[in-house]
């Protein structure tokens, strides 16, 4: 498979940003691009996001550069398609973090690339006792998980590429999962 771009979709805990992390250190050809955030909340205690204005927000979005747009708790958060297409284009993976199997499919229609996208995955009880680091409390990953458990659940199947369960795996080990399904394999010499 020749990826263009990776979606990692998962609850709370189950990895994204640290195997973000160990892709972008072993790969240099993988970008990850934060979202934008227009919002209330204040700044996002983790670093998976670009704060703008509620005024820049809505001028993207009016000019067709947001390639999926979700409102959530008074915040409105969207990926940057030009970013992603420049990414790809110039022979980057971008790596983008979804937590809804509906805005992943509307981004894989906005961005007609080839995408692999991957579950990362963590039982209940491990979200519950791995450290967020975030500022949330464990009510508020349990809610999350709980969230993510009943949107996968609508999704049916066939929405992934690759699914790993990132409570039996290194970050190292998923990164190399991850690697190995989406960037091509050198030929190998004759013999």
């Amino acid at each position: 498979m020749n990826t263009q771009g990776v979606i990692l979709y998962g609850p709370p805990t189950s990895g994204k940003d640290t195997i973000t992390d160990e892709l972008t250190r072993r790969e240099s050809r993988f970008l990850f691009l934060p979202k934008l955030k227009a919002g209330f909340s204040g700044p996002d205690p983790g670093r998976g996001h670009r704060l703008i204005s509620f005024m820049m927000m809505e001028a993207l979005e009016r000019s067709g550069a947001l390639a999926v747009v979700t409102n959530r708790h008074r915040d409105i958060y969207a990926v940057d398609r030009q970013g992603v297409e420049d990414a790809a284009a110039s022979g980057r993976v971008p790596v983008i973090h979804m937590d809804d199997v509906a805005d992943l499919t509307r981004l894989r229609e906005a961005v007609p690339i080839t995408w692999l996208t991957v579950l990362l995955w963590t039982p209940r009880e491990v979200c519950a006792e791995r450290p967020a680091g975030r500022g949330d409390d464990t009510a508020d990953r349990l809610q999350a998980w709980d969230e993510t458990r009943a949107d996968l659940g609508r999704a049916g199947t066939g929405v992934f590429d690759l699914e790993i369960r990132t409570d039996e795996v290194t970050a190292a080990e998923a990164a190399h999962q991850i690697i190995t399904a989406a960037l091509p394999q050198p030929p190998q010499p004759a013999e």
